[in-house]
């Protein structure tokens, strides 16, 4: 039921950031990347990170942190009030 629930929420939350961007390939790193970092991992680095996603290195998920074109505080604006008030958060992720 929690899982539901954080699955849900982790939805969410990448469906309202990945509209920021143009492209296909960098919606689809930013849900592996999110879904990287609430995974639970021991170290949450770039190579951990690119592992998880099936990827080789972690360039290309440095390379939409880095040169990306996206509001950085337009989608702080929209995701941040979800993590800080939403049931993720109460679920003690």
């Amino acid at each position: 039921m929690v899982l539901d629930v954080v699955a849900s929420e982790l939805e969410a939350l990448v469906g309202r950031v990945t509209g920021r961007f143009g492209r296909a390939e960098p919606r689809r790193r930013v849900r592996e990347y999110v879904s990287g970092l609430v995974a639970g991992l021991p170290r949450s680095n770039g190579w951990t990170l690119a592992e998880q996603a099936g990827e080789v290195s972690p360039d290309g998920t440095q390379r939409l942190l880095r040169r990306a074109d996206w509001d950085i505080a337009v989608s702080a604006t929209t995701s941040g009030p979800m993590w800080s008030s939403g049931s993720v958060t109460r679920a003690g992720c």
